[in-house]
């Protein structure tokens, strides 16, 4: 039988959990509000609003944003979803704190293969999409007309729409292709929302 759709080319995320997060998640947390007190002044990237964005320098010194980012990915290498002989290094990680009404821009991260982020505090009362990090298809443009002349099933079923987002979730970091143009919802809780972001080169 004559497969009716087969997906080709496809854009991978990849997700893994921080093993043991809640015996990490309230030093992550004060550790993130700690260095917002040292050094009060945001750096001004896609972030908008009510937000503070740290300088990326996390990985060059050991510290609990560098040992969980780098046991979690570690983790994550050394399962069957790279080849063996592949290894990384990470080019830098930056801290997060969106209070709210902040949200980030569209946006990618030239100069890096992989990046990705890891949530380390979500609001409790948060609805689907709020402070989802939300990808555009980078074939969303040519395809438009195309894309919305598919039945939505197919679409839903093989992710094929112009935009797909993953709502945070304490504890889970993804990754993904540093080339995907992507944004981030507006927080519209009052409890912060705080993530660690990073960026990958392969070796």
């Amino acid at each position: 039988m004559i497969e009716p759709v087969i997906p080709i080319f496809p854009t991978f995320l990849h997700q893994m959990e921080v093993e043991n997060y809640p015996d990490t998640r309230d030093r992550l947390i004060n550790y993130c509000y700690q260095e917002k007190k040292n050094f009060p002044e945001s750096q001004h990237k896609s972030n908008r609003g009510n937000s503070w964005h740290s300088q990326a320098r996390y990985m060059n010194s050991r510290n609990i944003v560098s040992t969980t980012l780098r046991s979690t990915v570690d983790r994550y290498f050394k399962s069957n979803v790279f080849q063996n002989k592949v290894s990384y290094n990470f080019c830098n990680a930056w801290i997060n704190i969106n209070s709210k009404g902040a949200s980030n821009d569209t946006h990618n991260h030239p100069g890096s293969l992989l990046s990705g982020v890891l949530w380390v505090k979500v609001p409790q009362d948060y609805e689907d999409r709020d402070g989802s990090l939300e990808f555009d298809d980078s074939h969303g443009w040519e395809e438009w007309k195309y894309l919305n002349s598919l039945n939505n099933d197919l679409k839903d079923f093989y992710h094929k729409t112009p935009a797909h987002y993953r709502s945070p979730k304490e504890g889970l970091l993804v990754i993904f292709p540093s080339h995907l143009m992507h944004r981030v919802s507006e927080n519209k809780s009052n409890e912060d929302r705080i993530s660690i972001s990073f960026n990958i080169e392969l070796a």
